[in-house]
């Protein structure tokens, strides 16, 4: 009994310490495995938020050229505020180039002025020739005309000579039984009902080829006489279209015309003041740049001064993500500046690298007395809000050359509880915000129940067994 006794706490021995061995063993497994924090799918809503800085400047600008060619003997200074009754610059030009100038403007003027009446002229005459082309009749050849009635008394009268030939055969084969008349009568008679048959043959081929000679007649005339509308038609529209370019003619010379009295008038100012252009703002402007300087010799048409429209109207020009795909024009922004709260919209996306450079109008209705322009201001850009019944944090998304993918949790039992061991569902992404992201199987597959992996201590694949801990425990990567 002893022995039995010994050898059963032996085994019972051996038993524990194989099992402790065997869970020592699959704990020090766990322990090197991996570390990965995961978070499930659920439904929810979809809210994008888009934020970023920027600075507040004024939307509408304007440049401001020289008028005339001369020096700059006066402007204003960069950061001035001018309106109407303001100059902005003055440029003193010599009297012999102003009176030189005057006089080429003016023989510009008399060009033009005859080059008007050569084209109003051309275009009387293009426009009266137009008129006639159109009220001209159209002339066309004969139209062809069927002609059958001789054919027709042909045949009549190659019918009536034969049933009066058969009418006189059966008369003679009634005389040729009774032995009155000879077989060689009857013979000929026979064979002149042949020949007039083989007549009858030959007029209604005369007439068939009558008819078809008729039918291409008649498609010859069609096809001409649309060829000559066609004709007319391109006539016409060419016509048109020299009547039109003219009109251009007329309207660009007129524009000219314009421009050369206004200068001539600018001449003559000019020398009335002695050489003196002073240049006045069109309202109200802030000046925010000068290409010249007090001195400068300048040409006519060069760029002197750039200013801003003070209209109250400004704009915020911010940077974005090229992720934040549901930023679109049109769409409402907060603009925080100091205190305030702003209402912008989006008016214009320009695409720059990896990022959107977004501009925001900020509309004069609202209380924007106070801005000038250089003000930092924060903004906040909503999108539409989307519900999803699949949603997953944006760390959990991974994508490679073929598409989007996630890594998720199985869990396969063993001795003592059970492994978890990576896989991967392929996924097609849809609306998203700043931390979520809604997914749906790719080709329909069905979506994992598992945790989806949004972190882990070291980089994992499908197949790694990994052990699961919470976000808290540790700080890694993906």
């Amino acid at each position: 009994m002893a022995y039995e006794r010994i050898l059963k706490i032996i085994t019972i021995t051996f038993i524990a310490l194989l099992a402790g061995l065997t869970f020592f063993s699959q704990t020090l497994m766990d322990m090197r495995a991996p570390r990965v924090s995961v978070a499930f799918i659920q439904g929810g809503i979809i809210a994008p938020e888009g934020t970023a800085s920027g600075t507040v400047q004024p939307a509408n600008t304007e440049r401001i050229f020289a008028p005339i060619s001369g020096r700059i003997t006066d402007m204003v200074r960069v950061g001035d505020t001018v309106n109407a009754a303001n100059i902005l610059f003055s440029i003193s030009t010599d009297m012999r180039v102003l009176n030189d100038n005057l006089t080429a403007a003016l023989h510009d003027l008399s060009v033009i002025e005859l080059n008007i009446e050569r084209v109003d002229n051309e275009r009387i005459a293009a426009t009266q020739q137009l008129n006639t082309i159109i009220n001209e009749p159209v002339t066309a050849a004969t139209a062809p005309t069927l002609h059958l009635l001789e054919h027709e008394l042909q045949l009549e009268a190659n019918e009536r000579e034969m049933d009066a030939l058969r009418r006189e055969i059966q008369q003679l084969e009634v005389l040729y039984a009774e032995g009155v008349v000879p077989r060689q009568q009857l013979i000929q008679r026979e064979q002149e009902l042949a020949r007039l048959m083989e007549a009858r043959r030959g007029i209604y081929e005369r007439r068939l080829q009558a008819i078809a000679s008729y039918e291409a007649a008649l498609r010859n005339y069609e096809d001409t006489a649309a060829a000559t509308l066609r004709n007319r038609q391109t006539q016409i529209h060419n016509q048109q279209n020299q009547i039109q370019q003219l009109g251009f003619q007329m309207r660009g010379l007129q524009l000219d015309l314009e421009r050369t009295g206004a200068r001539i008038e600018l001449l003559m100012e000019q020398i009335e003041a002695g050489g003196i252009t002073e240049v006045r703002a069109a309202g109200n402007r802030l000046i925010s740049a000068a290409t010249v300087e007090i001195g400068a010799l300048v040409s006519e048409g060069a760029p002197i001064l750039t200013a801003v429209i003070r209209d109250n109207h400004f704009e915020v020009e911010a940077s974005f993500p090229r992720s934040a795909t549901f930023i679109h024009i049109g769409l409402d922004a907060n603009i925080a500046i100091g205190a305030d709260t702003l209402r912008g919209t989006v008016s214009r996306i320009v695409p720059q690298g990896g990022r959107n450079t977004v501009f925001i109008t900020i509309p004069p209705t609202q209380n924007v007395g106070a801005l000038l322009g250089g003000e930092f201001a924060r903004i906040t850009v909503l999108g539409r809000t989307t519900p999803a019944n699949a949603l997953i944090p944006i760390s959990a998304l991974r994508q490679d050359s073929i598409s989007y993918y996630v890594y998720y949790i199985e869990a396969a039992p063993r001795r003592f509880g059970y492994h978890h061991i990576v896989r991967m569902a392929r996924v097609q992404t849809a609306a998203r915000d700043n931390h979520r992201v809604a997914v749906i199987g790719l080709h329909g597959m069905e979506l994992p129940t598992g945790g989806v992996v949004i972190n882990s201590d070291m980089p994992v694949q499908a197949g790694t067994q990994v052990r699961l801990v919470g976000t808290h425990e540790f700080v890694g990567t993906r």
